[in-house]
């Protein structure tokens, strides 16, 4: 790919300090903070007592505290649970939003660059002082809105209140690598760790690959003749759609308004 970029409209920016700062984060979502390393990024989510979604988010290392990336969808979810729980700590929440324009970027740019990977190795999350948009937008292409989106969902990144809602168990939504098995305990925990041993959900969120164009968002999906799921984002000739486990696998064929596709995985 060549030197693109995306702005990351509304994402939200929260910065996290305190001494116990990586403790108090590690009590309450689903991955590994105490592991956290700078330069490294950490996938996380917030669940509920149930071990619903609450918030998706990214957190780093970040200037003697934690920064805390979180897209719009579930921003207010993931402030408000930790501000009303940072009194039994001695961290603090602030938000960093209006100091920052938030890009994803194929490759790291000069400034600013934090690992960010969810289309894929190689890409960026790029923090900008507003000073610095244009030399930032002079170094690269600036990806239509519909082949970022093309992107996204060819790489079976979920979308919060599209792929994903507060229903929905992060192991139904492809977020296994934002959850740590080896951590203590967490809000949620006992829900994917029963899941786990019992080894699998009943439903997931699988990629589709269609011959050609892929039908509209919401379009039923079938597997042998029998209705397996729906469709929750279309985007050229990639979908994800929401299927039951007993229903396909990767390398299944099935039919969604009729066009003919293939589960990827």
């Amino acid at each position: 790919m060549d030197e693109a970029y995306f702005p990351l409209r509304d994402w939200r920016l929260f910065r996290l300090a305190g001494a116990d700062r990586k403790d108090f984060l590690h009590g309450l979502v689903t991955n590994d903070v105490k592991a956290l390393a700078p330069g490294r990024e950490l996938p996380c989510c917030l669940l509920t007592p149930k071990g619903l979604l609450q918030a998706h988010f990214w957190v780093y290392e970040w200037k003697e505290a934690l920064l805390l990336a979180c897209p719009p969808e579930t921003a207010e979810s993931l402030a408000a649970v930790i501000r009303k729980l940072e009194a039994l700590s001695d961290s603090r929440l602030s938000e960093e939003s209006a100091r920052w324009l938030a890009y994803w970027r194929s490759r790291p740019w000069k400034e600013g660059s934090l690992p960010f990977s969810p289309l894929g190795p190689g890409g960026a999350l790029v923090l900008l002082e507003p000073a610095l948009r244009a030399d930032f937008e002079a170094c690269g292409r600036r990806l239509p809105d519909a082949e970022f989106e093309r992107l996204r969902v060819e790489a079976g990144w979920p979308r919060f209140g599209v792929d994903m809602d507060g229903g929905t168990i992060p192991l139904e939504a492809r977020l296994e690598s934002a959850i740590s098995y080896t951590k203590g305990c967490y809000m949620g925990q006992e829900t994917i760790s029963r899941i786990r041993h019992l080894g699998h959900v009943n439903r997931r969120l699988f990629r589709l690959r269609f011959k050609g164009p892929a039908p509209r968002a919401g379009a039923p999906v079938s597997a042998a003749g029998r209705e397996a799921g729906r469709l929750t984002s279309a985007a050229g000739q990639a979908g994800l759609a929401l299927l039951r486990c007993d229903a396909v696998a990767p390398g299944s064929r099935v039919l969604c308004d009729g066009q003919p596709a293939v589960v990827l995985d």
